[in-house]
């Protein structure tokens, strides 16, 4: 992949690897700071977007919405930085980084938290 390059390793906690696409000065830095906060071993991968890195086909089978972050898993790929920080504090729960026992930290309980009753005015809703 000529977009993205290593970056860095770290020592793990347990063994679970995983390789986090990034670019400096963006959302990306939430999900670094809570694998560094967990001790994760992870290979960081720097995705140009001055070179639109972002848009190569190499990057784009990995993210097809050309976005950072992506934490790419043993489970599979997570695109979003809220999806990205609860699968690192379930991974990890003996970090302390969510209270796990939340209804938001159930399985779509994400995407029911940030959907308001009746549908987002943008959306069509009320």
């Amino acid at each position: 992949m000529q977009a993205a390059r290593p970056h860095t390793r770290r020592v793990a906690l347990r063994e679970v690897r995983c390789s986090r696409f990034y670019t400096p000065h963006t959302c990306a830095l939430a999900s670094h700071i809570a694998l560094e906060e967990v001790g994760a071993e992870y290979e960081t991968m720097l995705i140009d977007f001055r070179t639109d890195g972002q848009r190569s086909p190499d990057y784009l089978a990995i993210n097809p919405k050309g976005r950072v972050p992506s934490l790419v898993t043993d489970r599979g790929v997570l695109t979003e930085t809220p999806a990205i920080l609860a699968y690192i504090a379930q991974t990890y729960p003996d970090a302390g980084l969510a209270p796990l026992d939340a209804p938001c930290m159930s399985r779509g309980g994400y995407s029911r938290a940030c959907r308001p009753r009746g549908g987002h005015p943008w959306a069509g809703g009320r």
